[in-house]
């Protein structure tokens, strides 16, 4: 029996920070109880934050909030939360917890813990809960439950199916272990409170930790997603009171699905319960609900939905923070085994109890135990009026520096066996106090032992990744769901190929296995990703296989594994390159098939040099592919195709040796000339063909028009040989396209050659198929150890007028704007001559302790440094939440992967914005950059109408000839200088036609389109409209039919089993009406948001004609799916009838 107020009170009487004393003095006013400063309507300015940027980083760091009032006003804390709202009073003194929880009736009223789910469930008619219910209702339903809940020994009769759910969690992490390597607890532990509760609430097994693991995972996640919402919403500004807001939508779209889901779970449980007065002191808890007579089908429902939402959200969290504990304390997990070895049958055990009750206080699940005084009080020697929100916040207490002095952040288990040591009854409230005690108390110790003491026995608990910390999510659960990169650098072979995707997924091939990761998002410091998908490649890669390079094209859609003997191609499906990284698959099947395998196989001294993707599709939208051979040979391919994709070869080999002789042209070192690399570059729009760049190893250019013709025909085209350039150096690495923000005015290469210069290329070409070559810069860059690479990334803005490039000891960005951007401003000032600007994004030499963990680990240039760029996602709530007026800054994570003396890859990485990478110089020219446009033709016509005309030349007979020929130079001169102005200006404009015509043309496209499908959507419908006509006619025979046998059943008529099974079929069928009664709101929140998207699209580009179709579009498409699950389930149902 727990004690009484009185027994707690004596024992409280000991602790030290008792406040009795501040009480016996004459009370000061509630005014002046300290706190922020108040702000007229807003409230306290240390809310302010919450309620203008109500986005999780900021939610999640409330709890810090509530520590900083504590270490700045004391014991006793007013906040004024605005808005409407009242204040709220927080007390971080055990005594004054104390008398708040002595203060108590039989009915204690808190502040709901949901607003949000209060205000959901009155809207649907239906009960608010225990968790959000005051006075004699929320007594009736409590007092239900209390024996049944809180006895000990009511609880011992679900010992055995804790045990049960306990092996069944052993079993499944054991699976999850040999089929990863490792487990995710974080979906573990969602899983095993899932069956728990399934097993006490329900009175069956839910498939948790079985075959349906994906469901529970799907329902967890709207559990989890439905408290981050309403944690925002808590804290943000409450308009949703008012009217509905996108995020209180979100919130009932949510509730929605949740409550659907639990509901079939509540009817399915209930339906096979029967009433049976006999022996209500063993039955389990639905059917103890069940046959209370007080209790009616509704108020059960209102139960076992509050506990099962509530306990979802504190077991799963509360068996994490234990196996963290116990995985870095390796002598509390000795201990444990060791207790467990000698008693394996008893569930004493001591000392994980204690553990359990060490990690209760190290991790409250909460941040407070609310109340609403019932009378006024004094606390710390304040007046405290009757109906004030009180919060004892015991997330402080029970880490209070004061009560635990000697350790109030250390995991000391040995403090709750120690009975020397009195702590304050009242600083440790874990699961509340009094009549409003977490009713799941008892269920949730009792799971959490067995759990835990199985675990223990049979596995060596291990924590990977940084130490768990908690955020605020209406409850303090552990810090995100996602893995940190360490562990996929540690997880990484010293064979290992790395590139990005997208802008924002990477793709690692590694082991014989190709791997997706998605979701990188940059948390406290701490670079995670979401999710790592498994990709299963429908030709298996042999085990031998090097893959050294991975290359990836423009969409995505297309990955080229490269490596000296073989290429493989894969197809990467949709799904992955557009899914939200929260929904993907764990595995994912794609196709794969190898590239001119037989000729790599007829050939075994060959061998693949390059492999480069043509960016943009040719005339029959055809993804084309170049592989230059150690033959020195480039051999196009068409990717669409598995079989004879060979379109053509280009040899080069008449160009490096005379007369066909090998042996008789060498290169400057006396080794054999063969070609070193080569690029494409990308065909204009409407063009038919694309250019060619090759580089030897002599530094000699070869370049080529390849016409799209030449793919049908066969006949390769001609090869030009460039003038031979002075000054490059004749090591040549590798040759690169630069994407630049012109490219009709010149394309630009980028040599990569020895000792880390980089040369910078111009190519002009014409329409006779002839090139010239220009030097524009060459860069040394700084720091160079080794030969530079350049790295790739998906991420647009990091690819235009620039470009990275990695050392064997740093990651530089190279940003060409300065003097590309003056090369195609036509201004007569220019000057081209402008060096571009290297940054430094990482570097890798420095300290040893910045390296690794390990001492006097530095980079030995053992292995060569590969390093990616990718994007960053917002830690947000959800990308579907209201639009934002300024956009979110955009994150880019650059890292690199190198080797330390002990062979273990580490790595580095740098986060930064576009704003402090775009790298701009400080006097900007203008460029005819689409970003830009409006901007410029802006300036063009300033420029054009500031124009003033020229002065008349007239020459006088009065002056020499000598100064009447000067007078007609500068004359011409000024014409010559206002003919280059308007040359400039008529370009300009020219660019802008082009620009206005493409855009267009593609309004046109996109228009015609719309047309066609809004003509074929409306014959469909028509057609299903006469369908539906002709099955209403049968479905009308049916219903007399069903009438009548209705009627003889309530007659008492004797059926036959024929008639008895059609019976059975229409009970099916009315429940399954009634599901289908809970998804049509569901789609109707679906159907409205993908029109306010598709209006919001239309009106940014002012095309109202067009929004009214697609808006006729998306109506019809609606509607033909309304019209076609109709008419198959009406076929269905007199199918079944007939039959």
């Amino acid at each position: 029996m727990r004690k009484s107020i009185r027994t707690l009170a004596e024992s409280a009487e000991k602790c030290p920070f008792n406040s009795s004393s501040s009480n016996s003095l004459t009370p000061r006013k509630f005014s002046e109880i300290p706190g922020p400063r108040e702000i007229p309507v807003i409230g306290n300015s240390g809310n302010f934050k919450y309620a203008i940027r109500s986005n999780s980083k900021t939610i999640e760091t409330y709890n810090i909030h509530l520590e900083n009032l504590y270490e700045k006003y004391g014991k006793i804390v007013k906040e004024n939360l605005g808005f409407g709202r009242k204040y709220v009073v927080h007390i971080f003194d055990p005594a004054d917890a104390q008398t708040v929880l002595a203060a108590d009736g039989k009915t204690p009223f808190i502040v709901p813990l949901q607003e949000t789910t209060q205000k959901y469930r009155e809207m649907k008619g239906m009960n608010p809960g225990l968790g959000n219910l005051n006075g004699p209702e929320w007594y009736r339903l409590r007092s239900s439950i209390q024996h049944a809940m809180m006895r000990p020994q009511s609880v011992q009769t679900y010992l055995p199916f804790s045990q049960k759910v306990s092996d069944e969690l052993v079993n499944h992490v054991a699976q999850q272990q040999v089929s990863f390597g490792h487990v995710d607890m974080q979906k573990v532990a969602g899983r095993w409170s899932l069956e728990s509760a399934g097993q006490i609430l329900f009175e069956k097994s839910l498939g948790s930790l079985g075959n349906q693991s994906d469901w529970a995972d799907g329902l967890i996640e709207l559990n989890k997603k439905i408290f981050q919402l309403s944690a925002k919403m808590r804290l943000g500004l409450p308009i949703f009171r008012l009217f509905a807001t996108p995020s209180w939508k979100r919130m009932v779209d949510l509730e929605d699905k949740f409550y659907a889901e639990v509901d079939r779970l509540m009817d399915d449980a209930l339906d096979k319960l029967k009433v049976d007065d006999t022996d209500s002191q063993n039955m389990r808890f639905a059917s103890y609900l069940i046959n209370r007579k007080e209790l009616n089908r509704r108020d059960v429902k209102v139960i076992l939905l509050s506990m099962f939402s509530d306990g979802l959200s504190t077991t799963a969290p509360m068996l994490i923070y234990n196996l963290y504990n116990i995985a870095v304390h390796q002598e509390a997990q000795r201990e444990i085994q060791k207790e467990i070895r000698e008693d394996p049958l008893s569930f004493k055990l001591p000392f994980l109890r204690a553990c359990i009750k060490e990690t209760f206080r190290m991790f409250p699940i909460g941040t407070e135990v609310s109340r609403i005084t019932q009378k006024d009080l004094v606390l710390s020697g304040f007046e405290v009026p009757a109906g004030t929100a009180v919060d004892i916040n015991t997330n402080i207490l029970m880490r209070n520096k004061v009560i635990f002095s000697d350790s109030p952040h250390m995991f000391k288990p040995q403090r709750w066996l120690e009975k020397s040591k009195e702590v304050h009854p009242f600083a440790f409230l874990p699961f509340g106090f009094g009549p409003r005690m977490c009713a799941g108390r008892r269920f949730a110790e009792q799971d959490l032992l067995t759990s835990l003491a199985k675990l223990c026995a049979n596995f060596q608990i291990r924590h990977r990744g940084e130490p768990i910390t908690q955020i605020y999510e209406t409850l303090l659960l552990p810090r995100g769901n996602y893995m940190i990169i360490t562990q996929l650098i540690e997880s990484l072979s010293d064979r290992a190929v790395i590139t990005t995707l997208t802008s924002s997924s990477v793709i690692v091939y590694d082991q014989n296995e190709l791997k997706l990761y998605v979701g990188f998002t940059n948390n406290r410091d701490n670079v995670e990703y979401t999710k790592e998908v498994i990709i299963l490649l429908s030709t298996e890669i042999p085990q031998n296989t090097e893959i050294r390079d991975i290359c990836i094209s423009k969409n995505g859609n297309y990955v080229i594994l490269e490596g000296p003997r073989s290429i493989f191609v894969i197809r990467i499906g949709t799904e992955l390159l557009f899914g939200i990284a929260e929904r993907l698959p764990s595995e994912c099947f794609c196709e794969c098939y190898p590239l001119h395998d037989s000729l790599l196989l007829q050939n075994p001294g060959l061998s693949v040099v390059k492999t480069r993707l043509l960016s943009e599709k040719c005339e029959e939208k055809n993804i084309i592919a170049a592989v230059l051979y150690s033959d020195n040979c480039i051999r196009f391919y068409n990717l669409d195709k598995k079989f004879d994709s060979l379109l053509l070869s280009v040899d080069f080999r008449s160009f490096l040796h005379w007369g066909n002789e090998e042996n008789v042209a060498n290169n400057t070192f006396g080794l054999q000339k063969n070609l070193v690399s080569f690029d494409l570059i990308p065909p204009q729009p409407k063009s038919s063909h694309f250019s060619l760049l090759v580089v030897d190893s002599d530094a000699e250019f070869y370049a080529s028009f390849v016409h799209f013709s030449c793919f049908k025909e066969g006949i390769s085209p001609r090869v030009h040989r460039l003038e031979i350039i002075d000054g490059l150096p004749c090591d040549p690495l590798d040759l690169q396209f630069i994407k630049t923000s012109n490219p009709r005015i010149a394309s630009i290469f980028v040599l990569v050659s020895g000792g880390g210069i980089l040369s910078h290329l111009v190519v002009f070409s014409n329409e006779f198929g002839e090139f010239q070559l220009l030097v524009n810069d060459q860069i040394r860059l700084p720091k160079s150890a080794g030969d530079p690479k350049i790295t790739k990334n998906q991420v647009k803005k990091l690819n235009v007028n620039r470009y990275e490039v990695a050392t064997s000891s740093c990651l530089y960005s190279v940003n060409i704007s300065p003097w590309f951007d003056t090369l195609t401003s036509n201004s007569s000032g220019s000057n081209l001559n402008q060096d571009s600007r290297v940054f430094e994004l990482v570097n890798a030499i420095g300290p040893s302790n910045e390296l690794s963990n390990q001492k006097r680990n530095k980079w030995t240039g053992a292995r060569s440094l590969q390093a990616f760029s990718v994007q960053l996602t917002q830690a947000s709530i959800s990308s579907e939440e209201e639009d934002q007026t300024l956009p979110e800054p955009e994150d880019v994570m650059h890292l690199v992967i190198l080797e330390n003396e002990n062979g273990q890859p580490i790595h580095l990485f740098n986060v930064t914005t576009f704003d402090s990478i775009t790298l701009e110089s400080e006097t900007k020219p203008p460029s005819i950059s689409q970003t830009n446009e409006k901007k410029l033709v802006n300036n063009l016509e300033q420029i054009l109408s500031s124009l003033k005309p020229l002065s008349a030349c007239v020459i006088s007979d009065k002056i020499s000839c000598e100064e009447a020929v000067d007078c007609a130079l500068k004359f011409f001169e000024a014409v010559d200088e206002r003919l280059k102005v308007h040359s400039a200006l008529a370009q300009g404009f020219i660019d802008k036609c082009l620009a206005l015509s493409s855009n267009a043309k593609s309004l046109d496209e996109k228009q015609q389109s719309v047309d066609q499908r809004l003509v074929e959507e409306t014959s469909a419908v028509e057609e299903l409209k006469s369908k539906m006509y002709s099955t209403k006619a049968r479905m009308e025979a049916s219903r007399k039919g069903i009438n009548v046998l209705f009627h003889r059943v309530d007659e008492n008529v004797p059926l036959s089993d024929n008639e008895v099974r059609i019976f059975e079929r229409l009970k099916e069928h009315q429940k399954m009406l009634s599901d289908m009664s809970i998804l049509v709101p569901k789609m109707t929140l679906d159907s409205n948001e993908l029109n306010r998207m598709a209006e919001v699209l239309l009106k940014k580009r002012g095309a109202v004609e067009e929004s009214n179709k697609f808006s006729a579009v998306e109506k019809n498409s609606v509607e033909i799916e309304s019209l076609e699950a109709r008419e198959t389930k009406l076929s269905h149902d007199i199918e079944v009838f007939t039959s």
